[in-house]
């Protein structure tokens, strides 16, 4: 059964920018594995996708919101994924991005992208760009848990954006059900084989409702703030919410999100490069 809310130590200092090492090591002392939300928590989703939007030929007078077009599509994307996987059809990443994208086309009326098009924007969705503090942070995570990447869609999908984006978590695990379906967070207890001790499984995410179903199955959660998820989320109001909060939203700093965590457990570049060597 998941704690109550009230009832765990939020791990963050008064600024909320770094997490507190005592309380941190004390929350996650019992943890084994950690499962990472690839798209968004360990890669950026948005860049590569709006970048595609930009590249892309647009036929109208009036120019097309880039940055508001990507963030559309992929509320789009997931609504898709939704009203399909309820139907018991899932589909691959291409897929969901292509019915959507031409639902998205259709109520906009943008025209000029045409059936290429389409595909080379879709396939933008399957490229990763690591977070900086992802590509330094999850050696280390990998020296003190098994780290898991958890990502939506077929496991070509999720290898190649794993494969492109450079991160190394120790394994993937490829859902078929989107987020609000409780049978995600079942699958991932099941293939732990920790079904009947999730609290040894800390849950990695910058989405506050994926974070909230991994507790409510009585995952430990940790809250790592993107630049581009959860904007209609107060931030400060998460703090209690969640075991640690971490700030992740300045992508230049490579010390806040994941680094923050692996600094708040005493893991360094040492630690890792001696684990890694036995």
């Amino acid at each position: 059964m998941a704690n109550s809310s009230a009832s765990k130590p939020t791990t963050t200092t008064s600024s909320g920018l770094e997490p507190s090492s005592k309380r941190t090591r004390r929350v996650l002392g019992d943890v084994n594995v950690l499962v990472l939300d690839l798209r968004g928590t360990l890669t950026d989703w948005f860049s590569p996708v709006r970048a595609a939007i930009e590249q892309a030929p647009y036929h109208d007078e009036s120019e097309l919101d880039a940055s508001e077009l990507a963030v559309a599509w992929y509320g789009e994307i997931y609504a898709t994924m939704s009203r399909i996987c309820s139907q018991n059809d899932a589909k691959t990443l291409p897929q969901y991005c292509r019915i959507a994208l031409d639902a998205l086309v259709e109520r906009r009326r943008i025209r000029g992208w045409n059936n290429t098009t389409r595909e080379l924007l879709c396939n933008a969705w399957t490229v990763g760009v690591a977070w900086p503090d992802a590509l330094y942070a999850l050696p280390l995570l990998n020296s003190r848990f098994i780290t898991v990447a958890l990502g939506i869609g077929s496991h070509q999908d999720i290898s190649d954006i794993r494969r492109s984006s450079g991160v190394t978590p120790h394994g993937l695990l490829c859902a078929t059900t989107p987020r609000e379906n409780p049978f995600t967070y079942e699958m991932i207890l099941m293939h732990l084989e920790l079904s009947d001790k999730p609290d040894m499984v800390a849950f990695v995410s910058s989405y506050a409702d994926t974070l909230r179903h991994a507790a409510a199955k009585g995952m430990r959660t940790i809250y790592i703030r993107r630049p581009w998820e959860d904007p209609d989320e107060d931030f400060s109001s998460l703090r209690p919410e969640f075991d640690v909060v971490i700030d992740g939203t300045e992508v230049d700093n490579p010390s806040g999100g994941l680094t923050a965590l692996a600094t708040a457990l005493g893991l360094s570049n040492s630690e890792s490069s001696s684990a890694a060597a036995t």
